[in-house]
């Protein structure tokens, strides 16, 4: 710990969190300790199973676990990736309400969880997650109901006027029984696979923008 008497900086080679994250390195900075207004800023970087990066965001102020339908007994796989966060710290006397900063960065390793977002049985999830407060980004590969797809998928956090908080990007080859995954009908007279590319807006009551673009070669008609 370094404290100059103005500042102050806290940083730490490795450690643990939660049930089984591994704190590779940290740093706690207050830059300030002379402004009635101080504020904090912690830079993390950890390896976790998926398990616990849920129950960190699970936890107040951040609260986001529930509505993207995380849940940390069904979630499996791990993380490794940084964790930036800005807040001043509150103060009663001088009525200074916390005020949080956040931006979550992480390479997601083989993650399942079934119910995403409430509708999406998601599994082999590899690739990109970003968290600010208000959005999450995801630029990667997942299989949906078992069918293997590349997605690049927002949800905006919180509340929202966007009449659609879920909007993403997503392609592979369906098989035609599949089909329901994009949304569209079931057909059952239909049978092989189909290379389809779907940009899909979804409202939170479930109702849904769809735009489905597919090649129809590898189906055949029964």
């Amino acid at each position: 710990m370094a404290c100059t008497g103005k500042s102050m900086t806290i940083t730490s080679q490795k450690g643990q969190m939660l049930e089984g994250a591994q704190l590779q390195s940290a740093k706690l900075v207050i830059p300030d300790l002379t402004v009635p207004k101080k504020t904090m800023a912690i830079d993390l970087e950890v390896a976790a199973p998926a398990a616990d990066v849920v129950r960190y965001l699970s936890a107040e102020p951040l609260g986001f676990a529930q509505p993207l339908s995380l849940n940390a007994e069904s979630i499996s796989g791990s993380a490794t990736g940084s964790l930036q966060f800005r807040f001043n710290l509150p103060s009663e006397r001088l009525g200074i309400q916390p005020e949080l900063d956040m931006n979550i960065t992480a390479q997601l390793n083989d993650v399942a969880q079934p119910g995403f977002l409430g509708y999406m049985d998601a599994s082999g999830v590899n690739g990109t997650l970003a968290i600010t407060r208000n959005q999450l980004d995801y630029d990667g590969q997942l299989a949906w109901d078992g069918v293997p797809l590349t997605v690049d998928l927002t949800h905006l956090l919180g509340q929202t006027d966007e009449p659609y908080p879920t909007q993403y990007t997503a392609s592979g080859t369906v098989p035609a029984e599949k089909l329901g995954v994009f949304g569209l009908p079931d057909l059952p007279f239909l049978s092989g696979a189909g290379a389809m590319q779907a940009q899909v807006k979804r409202a939170s009551a479930g109702i849904r923008n769809l735009n489905v673009q597919a090649d129809l070669t590898g189906l055949g008609v029964d």
